[in-house]
């Protein structure tokens, strides 16, 4: 019987009032999670700011679909969905 390998994911958020801070602690966070071997392809960004719900919604399909590309070289790859500021509690 063959052993599968499995893959596990992580979702890190890095929260908080303190705007500068928390730009410095993703950006940090950014550099020691994306794959070094990968270069500047390990790491794919996605603008999560939106005005409305229809830029919300682009950017959660665009980060989906950042998820499900396989990364350039082989490897892994880094999805950072920034600045998302539609996941508080607001109307969007």
């Amino acid at each position: 019987m063959a052993k599968l390998k499995t893959r596990t994911a992580n979702l890190y958020a890095i929260v908080g009032s303190d705007e500068a801070a928390v730009k410095r602690e993703a950006a940090a966070l950014a550099q020691k999670l994306a794959p070094a071997e990968a270069g500047e392809f390990g790491l794919e960004t996605i603008d999560g700011a939106a005005d409305n719900v229809e830029q919300a919604a682009g950017a959660i399909r665009s980060t989906i679909a950042a998820l499900q590309t396989l990364p350039f070289f082989g490897g892994g790859k880094l999805v950072w969905l920034k600045s998302a500021n539609f996941l508080s509690d607001d109307v969007k």
